[in-house]
């Protein structure tokens, strides 16, 4: 199998823990040619304007990759002004434009009679299911917002504030941005259609992994239209698929608002991996997981198969889907690079 892995992301802590190092033994399936795959490797980083940081990174990756390394690209290139003119690139317009629709966004939502009493039941629900589940964890954020939407008396009750992250727009706008440089490339090397059978979106600078099953699945042909994720550090799919899953983050987030809630087989799916954050929809309908997640639900008329047995939590693990192919949590160190 042909394989393009496609990754975006700040090197974080990477070059002094050797994250891509140990990424590449944990998924032999797809780097090491033994299982008799082959894969071009496409990545898009940042240096911050520190060049001898560019030149470490550069070097140190091409030691990786060798020339399985296609595309190199840092974000500070890709946007800095246009020659003379002094313009804006146009992927830092567009980025810009997307933020500014971003920021505009209203953060408060009026749940209907309906929305508010299923929330509510379904969030006592799943408190409860919680502490079945880790009753030595005490869910303070869970019960918090449960008084908040009980409160009857309340003149708001019925108004929840949906979380923002300022960054993720434009780390989703990124994503599809080094897609479509591997689209590029594809276009250079003369290819009318999809050169490769598989293409990943990986997260190997900043996660530890502990696989629990081989992904001997990516040495046969993607299934069409199979998502197989573990929301949002790994998706493996076929080109068609991954094309459509970021396309619409060229020009939009969030892709889906708080009707994703009504969608029966996106809840389904989101509860067979994470038991924690499900419940939490003041935090989580913007989030980077859910918006993806949308997506790859969307695209996928097969079978979308969740590889991911929790959250990427050590202090809210709780083990939903034993039988997953693999956990990964925060790299501890990340936030100190």
């Amino acid at each position: 199998m042909r394989i393009a892995f496609e990754c975006f992301g700040e090197f974080r802590c990477a070059l002094e823990h050797g994250h891509i190092e140990t990424y590449m033994k944990k998924f032999p399936h797809i780097f090491n040619p033994q299982y008799g795959n082959t894969v071009d490797v496409f990545m898009l980083t940042s240096y911050h304007g520190d060049h001898d940081k560019k030149n470490r990174i550069t070097e140190y990756v091409r030691g990786l990759f060798g020339e399985r390394l296609k595309v190199l690209a840092f974000v500070e290139d890709l946007y800095a002004s246009g020659g003379d003119s002094g313009h804006e690139s146009v992927h830092k317009q567009k980025e810009d434009q997307i933020m500014e629709r971003w920021n505009e966004l209203s953060s408060d939502k009026i749940l209907s009679e309906e929305e508010w009493n299923n929330y509510r039941n379904e969030l006592s629900r799943g408190t409860d299911r919680l502490f079945s589940l880790s009753p030595k964890h005490f869910y303070f954020y869970h019960w918090k917002h449960l008084m908040e939407l009980s409160n009857t008396g309340h003149p708001d009750h019925r108004k929840i504030h949906l979380a923002k992250d300022k960054f993720v727009p434009r780390m989703y706008y990124r994503k599809w941005l080094v897609n479509s440089l591997r689209q590029k490339y594809e276009v250079e090397q003369g290819n009318s259609g999809h050169g490769y059978d598989w293409v990943v979106l990986g997260r190997p600078f900043d996660m530890v992994y502990e696989m629990c099953k081989p992904l001997d699945f990516i040495c046969l042909p993607a299934q069409p239209g199979h998502v197989y994720a573990s929301i949002d550090h790994f998706i493996a799919t076929s080109p068609e698929n991954m094309d459509a899953i970021l396309a619409p983050f060229e020009t939009t987030y969030p892709v889906v608002g708080y009707e994703q809630w009504s969608d029966e087989r996106y809840c389904s799916i989101y509860r067979s991996f994470d038991q924690y954050l499900y419940y939490l929809r003041n935090d989580t309908t913007y989030c980077s997981e859910n918006q993806i997640l949308w997506q790859c639900v969307q695209v996928c008329g097969g079978e979308f198969v969740n590889l991911r047995i929790s959250n990427n939590s050590t202090d809210t693990h709780i083990v939903v889907n034993p039988d997953a192919f693999l956990h990964s949590i925060y790299c501890p160190d990340r936030q100190r690079f």
